[in-house]
């Protein structure tokens, strides 16, 4: 839609050019002199600009109708056949170079979509029959009675440890060994949308963000809770501390080492003083309700997501309450945002994609995923530079930061009607999730391995920095792809390289449809 859109001004742009009375007489005048050329090729060039964008968003299209043949693990080679109402570039153009020139771009243009649509179905496919990664389900926790909106995993000693949020007004703690909930939160009087845990000093506090306009700071784990062999949990609703002044449902949270940042449904963020509760600082700027914040600590930097379809940076160091920074990169509501690494974060949005950006260039994004569906509270796995992906259809995807690419997928179980809220790592390799179901799962990732189809070597997983997750052995075979097969890959990508750079290079970074 966004390349439609461009589309749609520029043609405005033609439009006003040749309307205005005095091009039309320059034309004119020059066209009978025999000096029109120049106007017509400016005109010609617009007008494949134009096709060069109608094309990239067919080819968007095309990708999804081709799912289907790409779960077969085939690749359409077949040329792309132009639809009937798209005429050629050189149908309304005069003078001697028009059958020529029109022909020979409209040609390239093609050859060049055909290239790119291949590359982007095989690499589909291939993520379809080789997913790195494979995630099983331990253990569903259940207690609440109303959907689960967030979930957030944390260590309390050498026990780790969940605690969920759910419309039922409620936080629950949960031991991950046993399955059991270790305590209650009761003290809220409206749906409780976030929660945090965060080890201050020598205390082990949670906040939790409710529609009730407060936040509320307590202890997960009282002196009163469940002990050893006990089958009741600890109920209490008095929490250490209120933060009172937002006039709207709070929506999220996130936690500096001493303060906190919420944003709220009456357009503004605020921080706060951990120990005291006091508003520090009171950030304004949105238009409409605010749907997620998130932090970068090293930067000092809060960043927060809208209805209003924007991404704003604030700087929390300073008494400043503008942004510091702003995005308008998506174009429907913006869900989540998360940071994903030093100078990366990761935006969700309603418009069924996912983008990543680097906080000091906000003009384009570095990847843009593209998703079934939309996508909810976000996390990122810095560690092993993965992102968790919980969207509206019930599955969760996971992708790879620094290529975008997918690693694994948790298909949609048949009894999960619902879709997922929220996500959440425990550790490197495992998972925990909520939803409208009002459970809590946690899933366990892994190696898959990989069958070996028609007898040929298969490249291996592709390694990260952070080495990814500890590989099987390979019982002695080669990883590597076959000599002849390179050179057959290299000289096909050779010889289209030069064709799909000059037509993609300005269109952007590149999609990924997962």
């Amino acid at each position: 839609m966004e390349r439609g859109g461009r589309g749609g001004e520029r043609g405005m742009m033609i439009d006003g050019r040749d309307s205005s009375s005095g091009e039309r007489r320059k034309y004119h005048h020059s066209h009978t002199s025999g000096g029109g050329s120049r106007i017509g090729m400016r005109v010609f060039e617009l007008l494949s600009e134009l096709e060069g964008e109608i094309i990239l968003l067919q080819a968007e299209n095309a990708s999804l109708r081709k799912r289907l043949a790409v779960a077969g693990l085939e690749v359409v080679d077949d040329p792309y056949i132009f639809p009937a109402e798209i005429q050629p570039l050189d149908a309304g153009i005069e003078g001697n170079n028009k059958g020529r020139s029109g022909k020979t771009v409209s040609k390239k243009i093609q050859e060049a979509y055909q290239a790119s649509t291949n590359r982007l179905v095989s690499t589909f496919a291939r993520t379809v029959e080789h997913s790195p990664f494979v995630c099983s389900p331990i253990q569903t926790y259940r207690g609440h009675e109303d959907g689960v909106w967030d979930v957030c995993a944390f260590n309390q000693g050498d026990k780790e440890m969940i605690a969920s949020a759910s419309a039922d007004r409620t936080v629950m703690v949960w031991s991950l060994q046993s399955g059991e909930c270790v305590s209650t939160y009761e003290g809220h009087v409206g749906s409780v949308n976030a929660v945090c845990v965060r080890q201050l000093q020598d205390k082990l506090l949670a906040f939790s963000a409710s529609g009730d306009t407060t936040v509320h700071i307590w202890n997960p784990l009282p002196l009163s809770r469940k002990r050893e062999g006990s089958q009741e949990e600890a109920h209490f609703n008095k929490p250490e501390l209120v933060l009172r002044g937002h006039s709207h449902v709070v929506s999220s949270l996130a936690l500096f080492s001493d303060e906190v940042l919420t944003g709220s449904h009456d357009c503004s963020l605020r921080l706060w003083e951990m120990e005291t509760g006091k508003c520090v600082t009171d950030f304004t700027g949105h238009q409409l309700e605010v749907t997620g914040v998130t932090v970068h600590e090293g930067k000092g930097l809060g960043i927060s997501s809208s209805k209003d379809k924007t991404i704003r940076l604030w700087d929390c160091r300073q008494s400043s309450t503008k942004e510091v920074g702003l995005c308008e990169g998506h174009i429907d509501i913006v869900n989540n945002v998360v940071v994903c690494g030093d100078d990366v974060f990761a935006s969700s949005s309603e418009d069924n994609t996912v983008k990543l950006w680097d906080m000091r260039q906000l003009g384009t994004p570095l990847h843009i995923i593209r998703t079934s569906a939309a996508v909810n509270k976000m996390a990122a796995n810095s560690v092993m530079h993965m992102l968790a992906l919980p969207l509206d259809t019930g599955s969760i995807k996971i992708v790879d930061i620094l290529t975008a690419s997918k690693l694994c997928s948790i298909p949609k179980r048949n009894s999960d009607s619902k879709c997922v809220c929220a996500v959440d790592w425990v550790s490197q390799n495992r998972l925990v999730s909520c939803g409208f179901d009002s459970k809590i799962r946690t899933w366990f990732m892994k190696p898959q391995e990989r069958s070996n189809r028609r007898n040929r070597p298969l490249s291996a997983v592709p390694a990260t920095p952070s080495s990814r997750l500890q590989q099987p052995p390979h019982g002695g075979r080669s990883t590597e792809p076959s000599p002849s097969l390179n050179r057959r890959e290299t000289s096909k990508n050779n010889s289209k390289t030069s064709l799909i750079e000059d037509v993609q290079q300005e269109f952007g970074p590149e999609l990924h449809v997962i």
